[in-house]
């Protein structure tokens, strides 16, 4: 069979997002990085091939076998920027020497521009994710900017308003946030002895 696994250095968890068994797709759990042999190709990351006598040469690399032996075992890393990202293997459970380094020569060939897919999904993935949480952020301050009492505001470097709550908006009788934003507190104070006296407060509680 034919499997691309994927690997999370941070987790330690090994995916398999794709794996051909006698043409069916098979689906696999998660799992740690351990034992097993895309573990051990992972952890070394170099190319491996048994083709003959592989259950005791799996066994000298310190390998755990579950299940059935596979007669023949092909596997290269995928390799990106110094970076692990998973492995692609190949193995024939009823035939030794199914494999040849033509094979390997091939898998080493094919596996860049698949570790290259791989990056490319997880960085869509991780965009996504963090859109998704940006929104979920905005949701948040939105409403309670929208239904907070406080007067709770947000300026730029130069002390102009770039986001503030309806109380805020409504203690110095503007309308919409749209009104605050971009202006400062001597724009929207008839007061400019109250203006000043907001600014002294506010440089009191930043410096503190």
């Amino acid at each position: 069979h034919f499997l691309i696994a994927t690997y999370d250095e941070k987790s330690s968890m090994i995916q398999i997002p794709y794996m051909i068994d006698e043409g069916n797709r098979v689906e696999v759990e998660p799992f740690p990085l351990g034992q097993g042999m895309t573990s051990i190709l992972i952890r070394n990351r170099e190319p491996l091939m048994l083709v003959k006598d592989t259950e005791r040469k799996a066994a000298e690399l310190g390998a755990i076998i579950i299940g059935k032996t596979a007669k023949s075992w092909l596997g290269v890393p995928l390799l990106l920027g110094g970076r692990v990202l998973g492995a692609m293997v190949l193995q024939d459970t009823d035939r030794e020497e199914r494999f040849n380094e033509n094979d390997l020569r091939l898998m080493a060939t094919l596996s860049p521009p698949v570790a290259n897919a791989i990056r490319n999904a997880q960085l869509l993935s991780e965009m996504q994710e963090a859109l998704h949480a940006y929104d979920q952020e905005r949701f948040l301050l939105n409403v309670l900017l929208e239904n907070i009492p406080d007067l709770i505001y947000f300026k730029d470097i130069e002390g102009k308003y770039i986001r503030a709550s309806h109380s805020t908006i409504a203690r110095f009788g503007l309308g919409s946030p749209e009104e605050i934003q971009g202006k400062t507190i001597y724009d929207i104070t008839p007061s400019q002895d109250e203006a000043t006296d907001i600014t002294e407060k506010e440089l009191e509680v930043i410096n503190n």
